[in-house]
């Protein structure tokens, strides 16, 4: 009999040790490098850095034109990381840019009796969610859904925002 149930005790811290798993952790990459496109956040090549749950993106596209014409869309954003797994992740994101732009389209300006080119400075910001989803192994995609403020400097809009992105993290 003290055989019997000594068998059965080993048995079962032996399956019991079998059973037990062990969760990987997820090692995330810090930089990410791609391209941006968003209606609040700017658009051109953008970086990443987000090293904890908490990360930063800047992204940049000047463009000059012959004649002193410009465009330029910059952009800085805070992200959030609320839920990461190996193939996606949710987060949430602050996103703010300012677009800048000089025409050469003739103004007349009446008190200097000269055509002027027209400069417009728009800021906007936005607040909302987005999903990254990991394709490979160091290339994703970004999309970002949330709620804008436009020209909040001059006369404030509001309506909803969206951004796109592909990076390739290392």
């Amino acid at each position: 009999m003290k055989k019997i149930i000594l068998s059965l005790l080993v048995m079962s811290f032996t399956l019991s040790s079998i059973a037990q798993d062990e969760k990987k952790a997820i090692s995330s990459p810090k930089h990410h490098l791609g391209l941006h496109t968003g209606t609040t956040t700017g658009y051109g090549i953008s970086y990443r850095y987000w090293p904890t749950k908490f990360g930063g993106e800047i992204t940049a596209s000047p463009i000059f034109e012959k004649g002193g014409q410009y465009t330029v869309s910059t952009g800085l954003s805070l992200l959030y990381t609320l839920k990461e797994s190996q193939k996606y992740s949710i987060y949430s994101y602050f996103g703010n840019s300012i677009l800048a732009q000089k025409s050469n389209y003739a103004i007349y300006n009446p008190t200097t009796n000269t055509y002027d080119s027209k400069k417009t400075m728009q800021y906007n910001a936005s607040l909302g969610f987005g999903v990254k989803i990991n394709f490979w192994e160091n290339l994703n995609f970004n999309a970002q859904f949330g709620y804008g403020f436009y020209e909040i400097t001059s006369d404030i809009n509001t309506n909803f925002a969206g951004e796109l992105g592909v990076y390739y993290h290392f």
